[in-house]
């Protein structure tokens, strides 16, 4: 079983869609407080040697935060420091459509990694490839009626997306205090949920790594941490990673057959059911659907990661969630962009 999806700091081959360069710039100060010697690596102005390009600065930095001890991978965040994750997410635009709140500034990444959701907020003009012409819409991405109680922390956000963007500063405190009592997980189930969902996205559902700064960790609901914060790039994942994928469709209704793939090999081919437990009288279950031959594409990809232990021949949606350590079923929330 071949369970290895490194993930690499490198980005001058990546499929950049987002990077922020004004960030860039104000990580060299972070870099040089905990004992990392910016010159050195070559970040000096007026070097000798021909400039550098945002790749490659964006990949020193990487690499200087990994040896400075202040990148952290998948599992283990820091509050404070710089996280790398791959996570199943779409980005776009959210504010209400009711009073005078305009927060189109603020580009949104919401998804789900294989141990933490996301919830990643930065300048919709660090967008890459186009993708920054939707940002005119009459209308979000998410764009629900109002934003309830959470309006106080989309103000933070929304003036730390302006702040960073001038300058690339740390997150200013008001989303440290206010994220303290208006919770990231209750923003992203009220603000972000699948009936709120009437814009187009700047960038389609896919599955991308994420190098983002980390503002904090949310772990007041059920099912997988918040894991929030501003990020520096944002780059499309192209070939296939471990998960769980979708095999196609089914002539039974509320059925999918799906399959674990490991990055070499699929196992575990079943149904996942949409009705729920009970859902299909015996009669009308299908046989097992049929074990692949060929990789997967990497679009058809339902959650990251492989379940803890073997699952049955079909799970429901809700069953399907307790190998993923209650992870929520992710097929409603973005199939409309898959």
């Amino acid at each position: 079983m071949k369970y290895d999806n490194p993930i690499d700091v490198d980005v001058r081959q990546k499929f950049l869609k987002y990077r922020s360069v004004n960030k860039l710039e104000g990580m060299l100060g972070h870099l040089n407080t905990v004992g990392f010697d910016a010159t050195a690596a070559g970040f000096a102005i007026g070097k000798a040697s021909r400039p550098k390009t945002d790749r490659e600065l964006l990949t020193e930095a990487g690499r200087s935060l990994q040896d400075a001890g202040a990148l952290s991978y998948e599992r283990y965040p820091v509050p404070g420091g710089y996280f790398l994750l791959r996570a199943r997410a779409a980005c776009g635009t959210m504010w209400p459509w009711a009073g005078d709140h305009d927060f189109r500034n603020v580009a949104w990444w919401i998804g789900r990694g294989e141990h933490y959701r996301v919830m990643a907020y930065g300048s919709r003009s660090n967008l890459l490839d186009g993708t920054k012409e939707v940002a005119e819409a009459d209308k979000g991405t998410w764009w629900p009626s109002d934003a309830g109680s959470y309006i106080d922390l989309l103000r933070a956000v929304s003036h730390d997306v302006d702040l960073d963007q001038r300058d690339g500063r740390a997150p200013s405190s008001d989303i440290t205090l206010v994220g303290r009592s208006e919770r990231f997980a209750g923003l992203e189930s009220y603000c972000f949920n699948f009936g709120v969902e009437r814009g187009s996205p700047y960038v389609a559902t896919g599955v991308y790594e994420i190098l983002m700064r980390v503002d904090g960790i949310d772990s007041s609901s059920a099912g997988l941490p918040v894991v929030y914060g501003s990020p520096l790039w944002v780059a499309q994942v192209m070939d296939p990673v471990a998960g769980v994928y979708a095999l196609g469709d089914s002539e039974v209704p509320g059925l999918t057959p799906v399959a674990n793939w490991d990055g070499d090999s699929w196992a575990y081919p079943r149904w996942l059911d949409s009705r729920g437990p009970g859902g299909h009288p015996s009669g009308q279950l299908p046989q097992p659907p049929e074990t692949p031959t060929d990789a997967p594409s990497v679009s058809s990809i339902l959650t990251l990661g492989l379940p803890d232990r073997p699952p049955g021949d079909i799970v429901s949606a809700a069953e399907s969630e307790a190998p993923f350590a209650k992870r929520r079923w992710l097929g409603k929330l973005f199939s409309r962009w898959a």
